[in-house]
């Protein structure tokens, strides 16, 4: 039975069907979490009473036994430690001697570490599917109503709708679908919230218990032990993972988060200088054959690179971390040579084949000349890739900023003279002049680094080629399939709604992934080369991934808010008033965005790892569902399902690196990680619903207000997760007087 007068009944009740089910489990387990919580708290405190009543370590342990809570197992643990025997040794002596007291003391420590890590990740089960139904409530109902408003359109006045427009709430039926998904999304998210506090809190207690413990038992135990508890709880675990300087991770972030980020923001304002130039001076004819070109030279180079830029990135910062010079140079020298190689193939086919490629992309063979030509520009490419790819790989930061920023400018300054006196014969001139300054200024940084000469064997040669080129292999048929579902993504696009709708789509891509195309770019440049330097160390490397996580999305939340609240004044911005239906495509995108941010960093987990047939079917997956999503999202919501489509794929990618990942090294969020993911996701759903549900200006107005107040937070945060020292005085005096913190200059500098 359907709703009357509608014809899009289905519709309908699939989506009071699906919310229904989302707000009752969502409240079954709120109810379950708050029954849990509070029988825990109590079996604690009953259970701390009779403990720290006991007369004995006897009688403790006989308490322990008794009851169930979270302190009784972490007391448990403690005590199966003490049990364990000295290593080399049959029976422990009556009085254990200064280091075996070290020793076992050192075995406590860690088992209640771990003891109290698995608590709170009992106390986390749960907690993400609550957060997933909070979250995917909202956009269920949305969902509904998209789906609906065009048929109710067509049913009303028997023409087709517009497939480029969404329509907006229609009637009682879609104000109850938004009051369904508020019953299960609003409750969902502050329990989740609520949750989280709970478990900081109690996070608190169970460490402080776990203190306590180590002080009764070395009381209790080691009476005539030498050094205090404390100074044994101080020192670094025998043969245990240590950690670095959890600051110096947080700093080295924003260090190079600000430098690639600044460059990248230099490097696309000189390229919209020079972009402009060329439109002028070529016109709309003359500047479609330069992206022609382009487009020849980037997809030959691509593929006669195979990857190394990449894969040769992960094989010098490994050879780094290993801290063996030799290993570093002889890694060094291959990816030089192998360069070389790939770039005279690359070069070399493109001139076997110039004939068959113009004819290809032009239709005749007039242009084979120029694509012969076009050769050069892919073999000085190739060079640059492998100069940069050791340049990255060391992880020499400033160097790949200034770069990246003289390269661009040099290649303007070129570029535009040859077009100007050449016209269009200057096109293909003005790239391989591009590609020269690129080749010059990775040759000149990478010359900075001293590494000796290495001879090698012709088999050290294949060894190390082979490692190179197969993880490269990977990267490339990567890069191929993100490039081919792009592609795809455009042609259905033209084939389903038309060109214009194209040309809407491409707008709203280069608005949406611009901001957050900067985080992204830090991300690869550092902390990929950083990550794979420990990724031998699993607890290290899960430490570093929950910290960028943390750090990027404190970073990108914002500006996503304020480019969702502000999508129909950036696209006039950036484009004009005609591009305005784009705007809703656009919000769909910054979803999308957001997820992107929250799965990239465990993404480069697989690929500090090296599984390179993990990363090339995940990413195989990926595209598989991107591109079934969007051939249905395109019927049902028009334009709006390409970018519904690429948000529904990433969170198909989110859940299926996290199964990945917890594979590969036991991967688990932290708890501020994932409080900042909860706050930020619950704030990017509502403002996008807002846009939706609200008046526009009301809607734009909150949506603003959101934007500015995570901004302060994600400010104050990440001035909270670095040391004062470590910010420049006047940055600092001002973060002061802004009341953004609490230190004051002078404490900076002292």
């Amino acid at each position: 039975m359907g709703i009357p007068g509608r014809s899009c009944c289905a519709p309908d009740e699939i989506a009071f069907g699906a919310l229904a089910v989302l707000t009752g489990i969502a409240w079954v387990m709120i109810v379950y979490k708050a029954w849990q919580s509070l029988r825990n708290k109590s079996r604690d405190a009953a259970f701390l009473d009779e403990f720290w009543n006991s007369s004995d370590p006897l009688a403790a342990r006989k308490v322990c036994a008794a009851h169930t809570g979270h302190l009784a197992r972490i007391a448990s643990a403690g005590f199966s430690s003490l049990d364990k025997p000295d290593p080399g040794r049959s029976t422990a002596p009556m009085t254990p001697s200064r280091h075996q007291r070290a020793t076992l003391m050192a075995q406590l420590l860690r088992a209640l570490r771990h003891a109290v890590a698995r608590e709170v990740e009992r106390m986390n089960t749960g907690l993400g599917l609550l957060a997933f139904m909070g979250l995917a409530a909202p956009y269920v109902g949305l969902l509904g109503i998209l789906w609906c408003a065009p048929r109710m359109d067509a049913d009303a006045t028997g023409i087709e709708p517009n497939r480029l427009t969404s329509a907006g709430a229609h009637g009682d039926t879609d104000l109850a679908l938004i009051a369904v998904s508020a019953t299960a999304a609003i409750p969902a998210l502050l329990a989740c919230y609520y949750f989280s506090r709970r478990i900081d809190i109690s996070r608190g207690g169970f460490e402080d218990f776990a203190d306590d413990f180590v002080l009764s038992a070395r009381r209790h135990r080691f009476k005539d032990a030498g050094p205090s508890a404390s100074a044994i709880a101080e020192r670094p675990l025998e043969n245990a993972e240590t950690l670095p300087a959890r600051d110096h991770s947080y700093g080295q972030i924003l260090k190079s988060s600000a430098l690639i980020g600044g460059s990248s923001a230099i490097n696309i304002a000189i390229g919209i200088v020079r972009t402009k130039a060329m439109a002028v001076l070529l016109g709309p004819g003359g500047f479609g054959l330069m992206g022609i070109f382009g487009s020849i030279a980037d997809l030959t180079q691509s593929i006669a690179s195979m990857g190394i830029n990449s894969s040769g990135v992960r094989q010098i910062a490994e050879a780094v971390g290993s801290g063996d010079d030799e290993r570093i140079v002889r890694t060094a020298t291959v990816l030089r040579r192998i360069a070389v190689v790939l770039g005279l193939l690359g070069g070399g086919l493109l001139i076997l084949f110039s004939r068959e490629a113009s004819t290809l992309t032009f239709g005749d063979s007039r242009y084979a000349s120029a694509v012969a030509l076009l050769s050069v520009a892919v073999f000085f490419r190739c060079l640059s890739a492998g100069q940069g790819a050791l340049i990255q790989g060391m992880r020499r930061i400033g160097d790949l900023a200034k770069m990246g920023i003289i390269g661009t400018l040099a290649g303007t300054l070129i570029s535009i003279p040859l077009v100007y006196f050449f016209r269009e014969e200057g096109v293909v001139p003005s790239l391989i002049g591009i590609a020269a300054t690129g080749v010059l200024t990775s040759w000149w940084y990478s010359r900075q680094i001293r590494l000796r000469h290495a001879s090698l064997s012709l088999r050290e040669f294949k060894d190390e080629s082979a490692a190179l080129l197969k993880l490269g292999f990977a990267f490339m048929a990567s890069g191929l399939m993100m490039m081919g579902a792009t592609y795809v993504i455009r042609v259905l696009i033209v084939r389903k709604l038309g060109l214009e709708a194209a040309g809407l789509y491409q707008s709203a891509w280069a608005l949406g992934g611009l901001y957050v195309g900067f985080i992204l770019d830090a991300m690869g440049t550092d902390f990929y080369p950083r990550l794979t330097a420990v990724a031998k160390n699993d607890a290290e490397c899960n430490r570093l991934v929950n910290e960028q996580a943390h750090v990027s999305l404190l970073l990108a939340g914002p500006g996503i808010l304020a480019t969702i609240s502000l999508a129909p004044l950036v696209v006039t911005l950036f484009y004009s008033t005609k591009f305005y239906p784009a705007v809703e495509l656009l919000r769909w995108l910054c979803l999308g965005m957001a997820l992107r941010i929250v799965s990239w960093p465990m993404g480069f987990i697989i690929l500090a790892k090296g599984a390179q047939q993990v990363f090339f079917w995940s990413e195989a997956a990926w595209t598989v569902v991107y591109l079934a999503f969007a051939y249905f999202g395109l019927d049902l919501l028009g334009l709006n399902g390409a970018g519904a489509a690429f948000f529904g794929s990433y969170i198909f990618h989110v859940l299926m690196v996290l199964l990945i990942v917890r594979q590969l090294s036991g991967f688990r969020w932290s708890v501020p990680t994932k409080k900042v993911a909860l706050v930020f996701l619950a704030l990017i759903s509502a403002v996008f619903w807002a846009a939706y549900a609200l008046p526009p200006l009301v809607g734009m107005l909150l949506g603003t207000l959101a934007a500015i107040l995570s901004g302060v937070y994600s400010l104050r945060t990440l001035v909270g997760l670095v040391s004062s020292d470590r910010i420049p005085h006047r940055i600092l005096k001002l973060l002061v007087w802004l009341r953004l913190t609490g230190s004051h200059p002078s404490e900076a500098q002292a």
